[in-house]
């Protein structure tokens, strides 16, 4: 295509690397010499010219030896650097949220029923004027169970490892405060 100026084709105008200085052999990926294998020799035409020499034994093993000391420290930095990053992994504050216990989501179900039962157990007192019927009591004493069941659950969720505990908290709390109101009530009424 001579319109657009290719130097493959026509020959005479540049190429895109050739136009910036750049050389389009130095594109090709450099191969790493060991200089210590190769000497510089005079070769045709007054040329100098790489050419291999043999190494003896000994400086084949100080060679091997120097570069197993180097990857024996390469090995040592990086476990270094591994312990260092463990360490300071440690130290760091993690800002996932943990998810919650699952026997406190447990316990709170069942603190919200019995709330629930308590509830309505105290309606039916309300309703009735203290003519409370025996199905008013055995919605409250089924809400101190319960209450009593949730507070086991509260406490036993802490057994779980890397968890959140906020809602094992609140059953604990909510719980106790439900089971101790509802005992001194029992108590109340069964002495008064």
């Amino acid at each position: 295509m001579p319109g657009r100026g290719s130097s493959k084709k026509s020959g005479h105008s540049k190429g895109r690397y050739e136009k910036k200085g750049k050389s389009v052999k130095n594109k090709r990926p450099v191969r790493e010499v060991n200089y210590s294998e190769y000497r510089l020799v005079e070769g045709k035409n007054g040329r100098v010219e790489l050419q291999k020499q043999e190494l003896d034994d000994a400086a084949r093993r100080r060679e091997k030896e120097a570069v197993r000391r180097e990857l024996a420290e390469m090995k040592k930095q990086k476990e270094q650097r591994t312990r260092a990053a463990r360490e300071t992994a440690a130290t760091r504050v993690s800002y996932l949220r943990k998810p919650l216990a699952r026997r406190s989501l447990f316990g709170a179900g069942l603190l919200v029923a019995a709330l629930i039962f308590g509830g309505i157990g105290i309606y039916w007192a309300v309703a009735t004027k203290g003519n409370a019927p025996l199905l008013s009591a055995a919605f409250v004493f089924c809400s101190f169970l319960l209450g009593l069941v949730a507070l086991w659950y509260g406490c036993i969720s802490f057994l779980e490892k890397g968890r959140n505990y906020l809602l094992a908290r609140i059953c604990i709390g909510v719980g106790g405060l439900l089971v101790l109101s509802w005992g001194i009530t029992i108590l109340i009424g069964v002495r008064g």
